[in-house]
C-alpha cells in the first residue's frame, strides 16, 4: 500500500511470511497492547481482517493513543485499518471505527480527547454509507462534515488513495 519506513515503524506493522499475514497492533486510548489483528495477502480466499476474539470494537477508536498536534480539534472517522494507517501518513488527524458502525464509546473518546469536528472519511460503498448513517444518528456535541467522493468510483477507499487525493479531499470536506 506504499508505506513509508516511518509509517510502518509508527503503527508496528509486521509481516509473517509462514503464515502469509500482515499484523497490526491494537492499543486502547492509553496505548497499551489490547492484541493483533492479522490479515492474509489473499483476500479473495481468505476475508480481510482478523481480529483477537472478544476485541472490542465498539470502544476502540484505532488511531487513538497516537497524539495529536497541539489545537487539534478536527480529525477524520475511517472504517478499516489500512484507511487509518494511509490517511494519518497524508498528514490528517484520523481514527478508525474498526467497521461500520460507530457507537456512543467512539463518540465518548472523541468527547474525551476534546475532539470539535470530525470529517466522515468512510469508504465510498455501501458499509461506508452504513458507517455514515450511524454516525450521524449517535455523534452529539460535534460537528460533523463529510468528505465529496464525487468523481471517483464506488467502492474507492481512503486506503487506495494516493497522499494527495486525500488532502485535498479532506480540505474540501464540508
Amino acid at each position: 500500500r506504499g508505506y513509508d519506513a516511518s509509517t510502518v515503524a509508527l503503527w508496528g506493522l509486521g509481516y509473517d511470511p509462514v503464515s502469509d499475514r500482515l499484523s497490526v497492533p491494537l492499543r486502547d486510548r492509553y496505548g497499551a497492547l489490547l492484541g493483533v489483528a492479522y490479515r492474509r495477502l489473499d483476500v479473495v480466499k481468505h476475508g480481510k481482517w482478523i481480529y483477537p476474539k472478544n476485541f472490542p470494537k465498539k470502544s476502540n477508536l484505532h488511531g487513538a493513543w497516537l497524539p495529536l498536534p497541539r489545537g487539534t480539534k478536527r480529525v477524520a472517522l475511517v472504517e478499516g485499518l489500512p484507511d487509518v494507517i494511509r490517511v494519518r501518513q497524508a498528514g490528517v488527524p484520523v481514527f478508525g471505527i474498526h467497521g461500520s458502525y460507530f457507537s456512543e464509546d467512539h463518540q465518548t473518546i472523541l468527547h474525551r480527547l476534546n475532539v470539535r469536528e470530525v470529517v466522515r472519511f468512510y469508504d465510498n460503498d455501501d458499509g461506508g454509507r452504513k458507517a455514515d448513517r450511524s454516525t450521524k444518528e449517535v455523534i452529539n456535541g460535534i460537528h460533523i462534515f463529510k468528505v465529496d467522493w464525487s468523481g471517483f468510483d464506488e467502492g474507492t477507499d481512503p486506503g487506495d488513495l494516493s497522499l494527495n487525493q486525500i488532502r485535498k479531499l479532506w480540505k474540501g470536506a464540508s
